[in-house]
């Protein structure tokens, strides 16, 4: 458990006390953003495949009875399905926090649509969400180690995300939380992430999105037993 606990802890860590504090930006100055992007990237990585290995040699001590979560499997399913939507339909929509469109907000071309109306951090709740299944349906001492870090960094991370925006884009990022929520369906039940009356959410977020995420999902189901050794079907 030393090898899981500590790479657990240094993968947490490092982005609480660095990604979005001030130390970061400290570090840019003297470095440069994309020198500072890869090392980061070097030990998040690092951090990662230790946790990774040190879970697989753990032995894990069961935590509540019988090391499952007395909740029925339709529960779990629920949850993994809800994450996955979260995670593929977040990761292809234009956000001021994601790398794959950062250009694109950089030159104001990134609007409040589609999945951002429902959350701003779609991508960080659905990796949350998938790890507090995975936690839950475990249940032992290793388990709760490796997807509680996980699970704890993806909930509360975003809000240092957000800190970090406000203090590096102000103004613009302001606007973009003034329409947004992190809790999903917060604004647009405050009615500020609200469609025109000629679309909807759904209608922003599209088909394709959906059956692409749909179809992630049916393929981890199928092979599950294959890439973890542990069937759920």
């Amino acid at each position: 458990m030393t090898l899981l606990i500590v790479a657990s802890a240094f993968f947490v860590l490092i982005h609480f006390l660095i990604a979005g504090t001030g130390l970061r930006d400290r570090l840019v100055a003297r470095i440069g953003e994309a020198t500072f992007r890869l090392l980061f990237s070097v030990l998040a990585a690092f951090g990662l495949v230790a946790m990774v290995l040190g879970y697989i040699q753990a032995e894990g001590h069961p935590v509540w009875s019988g090391g499952r979560a007395p909740l029925p499997i339709w529960v779990f399913y629920l949850g993994n399905l809800l994450a996955v939507l979260l995670l593929v339909i977040g990761t292809l929509t234009s956000s001021p926090n994601s790398i794959l469109t950062e250009k694109a907000y950089q030159s104001g071309k990134v609007e409040v649509r589609g999945m951002l109306r429902i959350t701003r951090h779609p991508g960080m709740l659905g990796i949350g969400l998938w790890a507090l299944m995975h936690l839950l349906a475990n249940g032992d001492s290793a388990a709760i180690v490796l997807f509680g870090s996980l699970a704890l960094l993806a909930l509360l991370g975003p809000l240092s995300m957000d800190r970090k925006k406000l203090r590096l884009d102000g103004e613009r990022y302001a606007q973009i939380m003034a329409q947004t929520s992190y809790l999903p369906f917060v604004a647009m039940l405050k009615g500020r992430a609200q469609t025109d009356k000629n679309t909807s959410v759904w209608a922003e977020i599209g088909w394709l999105k959906l059956v692409l995420a749909l179809g992630v999902f049916a393929g981890l189901v199928l092979t599950h037993s294959w890439f973890s050794g542990v069937a759920i079907w």
